[in-house]
């Protein structure tokens, strides 16, 4: 099902040959003199180890055990409530996943069955940010990788990978990856899901019959297809339409889909939760273990590919430039290059000047959500006292103090509640398209900045740099605000009762409720606010982090390639032909690496 493939290889030659190749350093294996390598995918790997970063390596590294597992990693993506977690359940033929009706999954985590192993006690295997790594049972996984259990990943875990027994998909090679939903109240989440999205091969879009498919939604799935081999959309939950709805909704998902990837893509319509009962998802099924078993470890291969096709990309620009930058100023030309230089400062300067616009917009916000939370205030006063004061003159002779009190709190947690919520309701959603706007703001100022690079190297350097800005990390976290418990009924902070009847305690226990009213709808639409400004503060930085991270993958290296090309200058003649000579090779490496994945 996808479009291009590379050559095939086997790796028998390459398994022959490296026994001879242990104990040599990995430069000697990089060499693109070394004939032993047939297969262009190792030799990528170790060329590409050689001449990275270590952040760069780690990719690499990670890349390579993907090669040697020979796995198609298929993410289940989307925004969340869309049912994946339900639906990669359904695919194994287990209640494997946590679902619920709230944002539930917020760790990326990595089913894969065995049919040559029984199902170990624990099959969990949990990475975390200090390098530990440990086993669970699958009863814990709950706590591990949802947002009640594992709060903002407090826990500090990197990866959760599942190794399942014998069932469903165990006789192909396959990896299905449950990714946090986009759009979710938890903005971390949409971030962790954007990191998962990066080391995607194929993938399975999920979207809902209704709503259907939302232009965030649109511009998620176009920056997923463009970096999957095969990608799928399941329209999920359609036993909520009638069958002309189904099909209008159907329909008008094909015509989104086809918009925003310019592919054919396939589209299936079903209901999860009912599995295999359900004829969509039976179809959907049958159809995406019959891609498995064709396309999956050719698919593997593609992706894998690709994958380092970007890194290569990367790693060419930056050498490009460098040995550009070396050339001007063995022909006494270095001013171009200075110049440069002084534009991609003048680039990163208003790069950095991202942050200043991001935090003025979340200030703009901030100002906005303070005056509707006055406002409210103010209205939300007047209203609890007039309903409050309105139930306790029906119960002026109740029989006790505290059923006085009772019915006060009652009527005071149903009037705030309400209000509350709806209120939060649609400040939440204007604050998501404050958000919004600002991501695209971003994202427009990111591209600007990219072509000036482009611009400045061509003109100045008569190169036209290949690799793409990771734009995709742009997309904005969609959901930010904090969701506390309805509160059913709210304590307020009345005073201690009087447990008995008196004359007159009725008249003045109201007395006193009512005048505690205006601190007690203070208070809860504060509790509401402080989580709104939160949840602004938490979208923005995570917004401008995955900014910086993904300019620093560009510009970074490319700033990187002018200094040492000014290094070498400053050194003299013989250090600067030396560099030269560095850099032809790793670029003729680099250049027949990239043609070998062609």
């Amino acid at each position: 099902m996808a479009s291009t493939e590379l050559s095939p290889t086997t790796n028998s030659a390459h398994s022959a040959d490296s026994a001879h190749q242990d104990g040599a350093d990995r430069s000697d294996r990089a060499d693109s003199s070394d004939r032993s390598y047939q297969d262009p995918i190792q030799h990528a790997l170790d060329v590409l180890s050689s001449m990275a970063s270590a952040d760069e390596v780690e990719e690499i590294e990670a890349l390579r055990l993907r090669a040697q597992l020979r796995r198609l990693r298929v993410l289940i993506a989307g925004e969340a409530k869309r049912g994946k977690s339900t639906l990669v359940n359904q695919l194994l033929g287990q209640d494997v996943l946590p679902t619920g009706r709230v944002p539930v999954t917020a760790i990326a985590t990595t089913v894969r069955r065995h049919a040559d192993r029984s199902t170990a006690d624990h099959p969990v295997r949990v990475s975390f940010l200090d390098g530990r790594v440990a086993p669970f049972a699958l009863a814990a996984l709950p706590g591990l990788v949802t947002e009640a259990g594992n709060p903002r990943n407090a826990k500090g875990i990197r990866t959760v990978d599942i190794d399942l027994g014998p069932g469903p998909l165990d006789d192909v090679d396959v990896e299905l990856v449950d990714t946090p939903g986009t759009g979710t109240i938890f903005s971390h989440n949409t971030a962790a899901a954007h990191t998962a999205y990066q080391g995607l091969d194929a993938a399975v879009f999920v979207v809902t019959a209704d709503p259907p498919m939302s232009a965030s939604e649109r511009d998620l799935l176009a920056q997923i297809a463009d970096r999957s081999v095969h990608t799928i959309v399941f329209v999920n939950k359609a036993d909520q339409l009638e069958a002309g709805e189904l099909v209008e909704t159907v329909e008008f998902t094909r015509q989104v889909c086809a918009a925003a990837t310019r592919a054919a893509i396939p589209i299936y319509a079903g209901a999860a939760r009912s599995g295999p009962a359900d004829p969509g998802f039976a179809e959907f099924a049958t159809d995406f273990h019959g891609y498995l078993v064709d396309r999956a470890t050719a698919d593997a291969r593609i992706a894998l590919g690709a994958h380092l096709r970007r890194v290569a990309t990367t790693l060419l620009d930056a050498d490009r430039i460098g040995l550009r930058g070396l050339d001007l100023f063995e022909t006494d030309a270095d001013d171009r290059i200075r110049t440069f230089g002084d534009e991609l400062d003048e680039i990163l300067h208003r790069h950095a000047e991202l942050d200043d616009r991001g935090w003025a917009a979340a200030r703009s916000l901030r100002r906005a959500l303070d005056a509707s939370a006055a406002a409210l205030r103010d209205d939300l006063t007047v209203r609890c006292i007039s309903a409050v004061d309105a139930a306790l003159e029906t119960v002026e002779n109740a029989p006790s103090v505290d059923d006085l009190e009772r019915r006060g709190r009652a009527e005071a947690a149903r009037v705030i509640t309400g209000a509350v919520d709806s209120w939060r309701a649609d400040q939440a959603d204007q604050l998501e398209r404050g958000l919004g706007e600002l991501a695209g703001r971003l994202a427009a100022d990111s591209a600007h900045q990219l072509t000036a690079l482009r611009e400045a190297a061509r003109s100045l350097l008569d190169i036209e740099l290949q690799a793409k800005g990771p734009t995709q990390l742009l997309t904005a976290s969609r959901g930010f605000w904090y969701m506390f418990d309805r509160p059913a009924s709210i304590q307020l902070p009345f005073t201690t009762t009087v447990q008995h009847w008196a004359p007159n305690r009725a008249r003045r226990t109201r007395t006193r409720l009512l005048n505690e009213l205006p601190g007690l709808v203070d208070q809860q639409i504060g509790r509401a606010r402080s989580d709104l400004q939160q949840r602004l503060q938490e979208g923005v930085r995570n917004l401008l982090a995955q900014v910086h991270r993904a300019h620093e993958q560009v510009l970074g290296r490319i700033r990187s390639a002018v200094d040492d090309a000014q290094a070498a200058h400053r050194t003299g003649l013989p250090a600067l032909r030396a560099r030269r000579s560095e850099l032809d090779a790793r670029i003729g490496r680099l250049t027949e690496l990239l043609v070998s994945l062609s």
